[in-house]
């Protein structure tokens, strides 16, 4: 299992620079093509044009109750059952 996240940012050459299509695309046409009966995770916010999706299986994460799934992990949403603890100003745990 290889699990990814937001793997097009490391092909930015700079901030200011868009990522190059073809670099991404090939990037994600090379892991689909490559997977055989391997299971790869990527977590990214924009998926390239011009790849063949269709032996991917894809999950789409919308955070809303009725669309998509709304998180990665199911049993879990902003009203519960789980939240983590948040910090105050001054660093300490609430």
């Amino acid at each position: 299992m290889l699990m990814i996240d937001s793997p097009t940012l490391s092909l930015k050459q700079n901030v200011d620079t868009p990522i190059d299509e073809r670099m991404s695309t090939s990037l994600f046409r090379y892991m689909i093509e490559q997977a055989d009966d391997c299971q790869i995770i990527i977590a990214e916010n924009e998926l390239p044009e011009g790849v063949d999706y269709s032996k991917a299986n894809m999950t789409f994460f919308t955070k809303k109750k009725n669309e998509g799934r709304y998180g990665f992990l199911e049993s879990v949403s902003d009203s519960g059952p789980w939240r983590p603890h948040s910090r105050t100003e001054e660093g300490k745990d609430e």
